[in-house]
Order: structure tokens, then C-alpha cells, then sequence
């Protein structure tokens, strides 16, 4: 039972110095891609950022046997060897990931995960359908919308925000915990700096189409927290 390499996950970035060539579209920021703030967002957080916290904690029936899922629900890790665990339908057998136990099929909700110093992860929603056998890619081709990081170029982390046309965000500094918001009736997703209250990625809508969605976890290394 093997699992998805991040090579296989995120698209290699080019080198540092060419993401950054551009110039900022913020203080310590630079962008690469398509546009990652939506016109009238600037100046604060998305419509669906503006309201109280979801507690999400984690399903562990959904987690890749590599995964450790803590006691209290709220932390997952990847472990040095594979768990006995039975192959149910509900389980991912090649990525490395796994679900919250909370849905949403209306309403607005926003959640906050520390991601530390972490250089491989990613966070966001996934359809309840998504599939969960063989290798799988975070992007609402699957299913998943999400953001995540695949290690660092030189001083820079680059991070990812998976949509159809692929965004990227190049930073000298480390993000320590992400903000992921959602607003169902309108398929908004984005994610914040959950420290700074700043956005980075919108993704473009997404189309639920009255489904479930769940909180999702991709984990290669680093260790997930939820935060209280």
C-alpha cells in the first residue's frame, strides 16, 4: 500500500529568484499565476470569514493507515510504519489523508489549523463523495478544494492553491497556522493567515451541488493541529 509522494502532489515551483521576479502584491509576498484576491475583497477577509468558529476534529475511519489521528481528535501525524487498520470503503489507501468528522450542507463556517513550521501539508474542503482509493490530487477535479506547501526553494516557501488554473504564493517567512473558510451557498473557499488576518488564496466557486462537505487534511511529515 503505497503512498502519494509530494513530487506527485504539487507541481514543481521554478526557482525562487524567477517567482519572485514579478515584484510584491504585498509586504514580504510576491505572486505567481492567476490572481489570488477576488475584486472587492481587498482590505479584509471573504464574506464567509466573518462569523464564529466550527469545531472540527478528525475522522479517523477516513485516515490513511501512515496516519496517527490523536485521542482528543484534533491533531493527526504521520507515523514511521503502517497501522493494521481494515480497508473500509471510507478509508484512503494511497494519499495520505483524512477527513474531519464534521459536515456542511449550508451556512458559513471557518476553522484554524497550526501547521507550524511544517514544509509538506495541505488543508481545505472535500466533497463527502470524494474518492478514496488510489492516488488522489487536491483540486476540484477531485473533489478537494485546498491550499498546502511542498517543502521550500532556496530561502522561500511556496505555497499552492489548488484550483483549475493553479495559483502560488512565494514567502521568505513561515505560515504557522491557516485559516480556512467557507460559505456554501456561494461555493466560496479561501484561506487566511490565521496570525496576520490576511488573505491568501480565493479559490475560484465551487459547485457542491447540495453534497456534504468536509474539513481535509493531506499529511507528509508534518503535524496538524485544530486550534481551539
Amino acid at each position: 500500500m503505497l503512498g502519494t509522494t509530494a513530487d506527485q502532489l504539487f507541481p514543481p515551483p521554478p526557482p525562487c529568484e524567477q517567482l519572485a521576479a514579478s515584484g510584491p502584491t504585498a509586504p514580504g509576498w510576491e505572486e505567481s499565476g492567476a490572481p489570488t484576491v477576488p475584486p472587492g475583497s481587498v482590505g479584509g477577509p471573504p464574506r464567509s470569514c466573518r462569523r464564529s468558529r466550527a469545531n472540527v476534529t478528525l475522522d479517523p475511519d477516513t485516515a490513511h493507515p501512515i496516519l496517527l489521528v490523536s485521542e482528543d481528535r484534533k491533531s493527526v501525524r504521520r507515523a514511521d510504519t503502517l497501522q493494521d487498520l481494515p480497508d473500509t470503503p471510507e478509508r484512503f489507501d494511497t494519499s495520505h489523508c483524512v477527513l474531519g468528522s464534521e459536515g456542511f450542507t449550508s451556512g458559513r463556517h471557518y476553522w484554524e489549523v497550526e501547521v507550524g513550521n511544517g514544509k509538506y501539508w495541505a488543508v481545505g474542503v472535500a466533497r463527502e463523495s470524494v474518492r478514496r482509493k488510489g492516488r488522489i490530487s487536491p483540486r476540484p477535479e477531485e473533489g478537494i478544494w485546498a491550499m498546502g506547501i511542498h517543502g521550500c526553494r532556496g530561502q522561500c516557501n511556496v505555497y499552492y492553491g489548488f484550483s483549475t488554473t493553479g495559483i502560488r504564493l512565494i514567502s521568505s517567512e513561515t505560515i504557522q497556522r491557516i485559516g480556512v473558510s467557507l460559505y456554501y451557498e456561494v461555493g466560496e473557499v479561501a484561506f487566511l493567515d490565521a496570525d496576520w488576518k490576511s488573505l491568501l488564496f480565493s479559490l475560484p466557486p465551487a459547485s457542491f451541488h447540495g453534497e456534504r462537505v468536509l474539513p481535509y487534511f493531506w499529511v507528509q511529515g508534518s503535524l496538524l493541529r485544530q486550534c481551539s
